[in-house]
């Protein structure tokens, strides 16, 4: 029997007092035995399993974390040994080792010194990105030779592995 069946039970042994104008009868005061008891055997069961479910899932979050902490040491490792291959690459040229290739690749992006000195043509007119410099445009216009106030042109090689 579950919770919400004693709880009905109960309910019926109230009716069945009431019915019997607050006379508790032998039978009447063994079935409110049962039911108190089944009531407490019940409730400290769904106790128990929730202090089980709510440990299970303390110790899924410490995991995670741990796991999350694991997973950044293992990013900042790759991103030294990317930084230690990009300077080798950059000195040496490209690089073929075994099956693998690996070179630098140039690329151009738009630094912006300071988004507040940017004149509000430059930023999106969307509601979405609102509070952005729309990056797009100014490198077009950048590109087109047109001169942006805060903003320039820059040159950058990115380390590619194939």
């Amino acid at each position: 029997m579950n919770l919400y069946d004693i709880e009905q039970e109960y309910r019926l042994i109230e009716l069945a007092i009431e019915d019997a104008e607050g006379e508790v009868t032998p039978e009447l005061a063994e079935r409110i035995t049962i039911n108190e008891g089944d009531r407490a055997a019940k409730i400290s069961a769904y106790v128990h399993v929730i202090r089980e479910r709510e440990a299970a899932a303390l110790a899924c979050k410490l995991e995670v974390e741990r796991l999350q902490g694991l997973a950044r040491r293992h990013d900042r490792l790759a991103d030294r040994l990317r930084a230690a291959l990009h300077t080798v690459v950059e000195e040496h040229g490209p690089v073929r080792a075994d099956t693998y290739t690996v070179t630098l690749r140039r690329s151009q992006y738009v630094d912006i010194a300071d988004p507040r000195d940017l004149p509000c043509k430059w930023w999106h007119p969307d509601k979405v990105v609102e509070g952005k410099p729309n990056k797009a445009a100014i490198n077009k216009a950048l590109k087109a030779g047109e001169e942006v106030e805060g903003a320039e042109l820059r040159e950058r090689f990115k380390l590619v592995l194939k």
